[in-house]
């Protein structure tokens, strides 16, 4: 028996309560993928949410590009302390370089935000003080640019609560959520 009226409604808004409010729990989403056949590595991004698809910004140039583009499965994960929900997305990820969606991506993004890509050398290199202190003009900061786009198939959302935890597998293709032992 379906204790949650609606989980998916309430997942789906929780998402978008995260990308409109950085205040939110939900802002922070952390994504998890296999950075070779050993290593298995999560990072923290900022993202926008279509009907079944998360999407979030990247460095072209870094090493979860190499990973995803070798083994492109990955689990997002939310996570907030003030509602004890816990949200687990299975998904398979697709990047986007050189095309309408990181072109529209890019010019949706702040000036803030425009600065990561601005970097001499790609993310998690190491480098030399003054190197650190040259950025690349925007044009060229464009071409580090890539977007993400996360197709999810399955949400796994835990209700933390006294009383019981509460469980929903969600099928995004079929929009059908059932209730699981926690």
């Amino acid at each position: 028996m379906l204790m949650i009226n609606n989980p998916l409604s309430m997942v789906m808004k929780k998402i978008q309560e995260g990308i409109d409010s950085r205040h939110s729990d939900y802002h922070i989403m952390n994504v998890s993928y296999v950075l070779n056949t050993q290593i298995k590595t999560s990072c923290t991004v900022i993202r926008n949410l279509t009907d079944n698809a998360i999407w979030f910004n990247t460095d072209f140039r870094s090493q979860k590009v190499v990973a995803l583009e070798k083994n492109n499965q990955a689990c997002l994960h939310f996570y907030s302390k003030k509602d004890k929900i816990q949200m687990s997305v299975a998904c398979t990820l697709v990047i986007h370089h050189h095309d309408d969606f990181t072109k529209q991506a890019w010019e949706k993004a702040s000036l803030l935000s425009k600065q990561c890509y601005r970097q001499i050398g790609p993310p998690c290199e190491a480098y030399h003080e003054e190197t650190a202190q040259l950025k690349l003009p925007l044009k060229t900061a464009y071409e580090n640019f890539a977007t993400v786009e996360a197709t999810m198939h399955t949400i796994d959302v835990l209700f933390l609560k006294f009383g019981g935890n509460e469980r929903y597998l969600i099928d995004m293709h079929t929009k059908h959520c059932q209730s699981v032992l926690p």
